[in-house]
């Protein structure tokens, strides 16, 4: 069941880190465009690390901040931030009301607490 955290959900990374990040989910022609909008981008934060798990790739970078819980927005939004990725160093993500904050990039997102492990019934 998505629940909005009862916490501040900010965190801080290298831009050149997070760009190199994007670089690992190019699928090129791996998703058809109907799998694609199918899909979703999952975003959690453990050990000081941002990990970010998409169309069965997961990567992580060192990230600072508090956030306590995974968020995750629709692919083919991630693959558009990929393709014109954020400017700002550092990068902030935050997430709020139903969004995630990527640098000045706002995209619909849904939290939950715990990380949905398929054929649960979140």
């Amino acid at each position: 069941m998505a629940m909005e955290p009862g916490i501040n959900c900010a965190l801080e990374v290298a831009l050149k880190d997070f760009v190199e990040l994007l670089k690992h989910f190019r699928v090129g022609k791996k998703l058809g465009k109907r799998n694609m909008q199918r899909e979703e981008a999952v975003f959690g934060f453990d050990n000081g690390r941002l990990t970010v798990e998409a169309v069965g790739v997961q990567h992580s970078i060192v990230a600072s901040g508090s956030w306590s819980g995974f968020t995750r927005i629709r692919f083919v939004h991630f693959d558009a931030l990929r393709r014109a990725p954020p400017s700002q160093e550092p990068l902030q993500l935050k997430y709020a009301a139903g969004r995630l904050r990527i640098g000045s990039t706002s995209l619909p997102a849904d939290w939950h607490q715990e990380p949905e492990s398929s054929g649960s019934d979140h």
